[in-house]
């Protein structure tokens, strides 16, 4: 049996879960419609965030794990390989620079 001050306490940590789930959606749709108003107006701007956001290790794996798991062109999982060579090259000579 569970206490009821517990089931409470579960019950709110439930509901403020939902409540930061719903604001970082919300921040997702905000960052999508600038990033997408402004690489159309600048790509530059696009390619430069694209680049932060991959050069980030554990989003740039989760999301070749994601293509990878895909049905999609082999031309694709190239490129993306490719990329994530560059990235690594680039990481490796900024840390011999260091």
């Amino acid at each position: 049996m569970i206490p009821k001050d517990l089931n409470k306490a579960m019950g709110q940590l439930a509901d403020m879960i939902e409540n930061v789930n719903d604001r970082l959606c919300l921040m997702a749709d905000i960052q999508h419609t600038m990033v997408n108003f402004l690489g159309d107006k600048y790509p530059e701007f696009k390619k430069q965030f694209i680049m932060g956001t991959i050069s980030n290790d554990k989003v740039r794996e989760e999301f070749t794990n994601f293509i990878n798991d895909m049905d999609v062109p082999d031309e694709i999982k190239v490129q993306l390989m490719d990329l994530n060579e560059q990235i690594l090259e680039a990481k490796r000579k900024e840390q011999d620079n260091a």
